[in-house]
């Protein structure tokens, strides 16, 4: 496997996965976001779609 130096001391690689972490915990918190964004939207086009259908048999 490239890039991974079994030599290194555990200290510095934990030091250098820690380090390169950060930004996939910001992407998950984006998809997080994302992802709400997206259920919120299908429930509020869903009761309009229910209101508009009462209103249109009512």
């Amino acid at each position: 496997m490239e890039g991974i130096d079994q030599l290194e001391p555990v200290a510095k690689r934990r030091a250098l996965r820690l380090e390169s972490d950060p930004p996939a915990r910001e992407w998950r918190l984006v998809e997080r976001w994302l992802l709400f964004l997206f259920g919120m939207l299908a429930i509020g086009i869903s009761v309009f779609a229910i209101g508009m259908a009462a209103i249109v048999t009512g």
